[in-house]
């Protein structure tokens, strides 16, 4: 599967998280991750297909194997709280959720440290990509009807 396939696959996923089909969504990204294995985008979207079709478990090995590719960043850390909150095991989601926040607020502080410099110096000030991180709620937009 070259590039172009994989992101058109990627996207469909994502619509199919979106439009309330996060079970045929976990089943494409469980493909693409066969093919390519520890990719974060992959992963991340896998684990946020699995939650919410009710598979917490599945969302926890997915983010397990996102941590060790090395990328447990603030997303990482907001799904498993939702994972783990979902199992029931609240101490650990509260543990995991509050290292969301210390990611989140890091990120902003980098951004107003960013913002300051830019100002000093005449620049223009840029945010850092993780700060512009979707974060995942659980919960469907509203619709038009």
């Amino acid at each position: 599967m070259d590039d172009a396939e994989h992101q058109a696959v990627s996207m469909l996923a994502h619509l199919l998280i979106q439009h309330a089909r996060p079970d045929k969504a976990a089943a494409l990204l469980e493909g693409l991750d066969a093919l390519r294995p520890l990719e974060p985008a992959t992963l991340r979207a896998l684990a946020t297909a699995q939650l919410r079709a009710g598979h917490p478990e599945d969302a926890l090995q997915s983010l397990d194997r996102l941590a060790i590719a090395g990328h447990a960043d603030g997303v990482f850390h907001l799904l498993q709280a939702q994972a783990l909150r979902a199992l029931g095991r609240r101490n650990q989601a509260a543990a995991a959720f509050r290292a969301y926040a210390q990611d989140r607020q890091q990120a902003v502080q980098g951004e107003g440290a960013t913002a300051a410099t830019a100002n000093s110096t005449g620049g223009t000030a840029t945010t850092s990509p993780a700060s512009r991180a979707p974060v995942p709620s659980g919960r469907r937009a509203p619709t038009k009807n």
